[in-house]
Formats: structure tokens, C-alpha cells, sequence
């Protein structure tokens, strides 16, 4: 196995929110198949079949934060909004045992994802092809 980077790394980041519109979306949040936290391949193909097929914007479930609710967009001509709105700074704190998302503005929205949760059979999963 190998040996995790030890220090400690800050980085900061935007979020932000756009208004979309579509003609072509696909909703995947009830697919359980593509959320699977240890091999990749049946959402990688998922998603090629959906470029393939001209879908602009889908809907899906995390496998490892199911509470949200997430967007893919493929085609920038879906996003409909002129400028961002609901820009929200946060700063990344990384480790080798976890990963934490804060936000100063919203401490509320903050949240920590720790090793564990991306862990099977105590094991990360090496990405697919």
C-alpha cells in the first residue's frame, strides 16, 4: 500500500449556483448500480452512453454522501443564468485521515469526510480506466 502524503494541505475554493434548463435530462438519483464505492466502471459508462446520447444535464446520488442532492452538466448551453449566484468561499483542509470543507460564512454548511468513508475492505479503490 502506499505511504500517504503527511503534511497537511490548505487550499481555497468557490462554490456557486447557476440556473440550469434542459430539454435533454436524465434523473439517476434512484440508480443504485452507478453508485457503487468500489468500481467505477458501470457509472464511467453511464456517462458515456449519456454524452453519446446528447443528455445535457442528470441528476445522481453520491455513493459516499447520500444526503445531497447532485448535478452533472455536460453541455454548457444548459446553464441559463448570465452571471453565478450564491458564491460561497471555502477552505479545504486535507490530511492523510481526512478531508474537511469549511465555510467562515455558513459554519453550518462545513462538513468532514474522513478516510473511512472511502475505505472498502479497508482498502482505497483504485480508480478505473
Amino acid at each position: 500500500m502506499l505511504k500517504p502524503f503527511e503534511d497537511i494541505i490548505i487550499n481555497h475554493k468557490t462554490s456557486f449556483g447557476v440556473g440550469i434548463e434542459s430539454d435533454c435530462f436524465v434523473d439517476l438519483k434512484g440508480d443504485k448500480s452507478i453508485c457503487d464505492k468500489q468500481d467505477y466502471n458501470k457509472s464511467q459508462r453511464t456517462g458515456k452512453q449519456m454524452r453519446e446520447q446528447g443528455v445535457q444535464v442528470f441528476s445522481y446520488t453520491s455513493a459516499r454522501c447520500t444526503h445531497a442532492e447532485d448535478i452533472g452538466v455536460f453541455d454548457i448551453d444548459a446553464i441559463k443564468s448570465v452571471k453565478p449566484d450564491e458564491m460561497v468561499e471555502w477552505e479545504i483542509k486535507q490530511t492523510s485521515d481526512s478531508i474537511l470543507f469549511f465555510c467562515s460564512a455558513y459554519p453550518d454548511k462545513s462538513t468532514e469526510f474522513s478516510i473511512e468513508k472511502f475505505l472498502v475492505d479497508g482498502e482505497l479503490p483504485v480508480p478505473s480506466n
